[in-house]
């Protein structure tokens, strides 16, 4: 990209972990702790001259579960659950579909898009 900043050319994205999230939750506005969820990807500064960081996480996304009931989802997919009984729509759903549950950078790396990069 070009006019990237150099900080953000030595950042990659990572699996993470619960500690990952409880370092950086706080500087969530929902900062309590997390319920459920199903995955943790981190933004890491990769081995290079960046080292501030330390290689804890600089930016953390959790992902969930999907809700249950969702009526729109089954517009949004072309009705792909209609005419399945409960239990089926359930296990395709849990298998198929993934929600963000919380997006944080660290204050000092905010304004970077580095939220942006984690969600896509």
């Amino acid at each position: 990209m070009a006019g990237e900043c150099s900080v953000v050319k030595d950042i990659e994205v990572v699996r993470g972990d619960i500690r990952d999230w409880e370092r950086l939750g706080r500087f969530h506005y929902r900062g309590e702790r997390l319920a459920c969820h199903s995955g943790i990807w981190v933004l890491r500064h990769k081995r290079g001259r960046y080292k501030r960081a330390g290689g804890q996480a600089i930016g953390v996304i959790v992902y969930k579960m999907p809700s249950a009931g969702c009526r729109m989802r089954n517009v949004a997919l072309g009705q792909i659950f209609t005419g399945l009984d409960r239990g089926t729509q359930l296990q395709l759903v849990n298998r198929m579909i993934r929600s963000i549950a919380r997006v944080v950078v660290e204050p000092r790396y905010r304004g970077l898009g580095l939220a942006s990069r984690l969600v896509r």
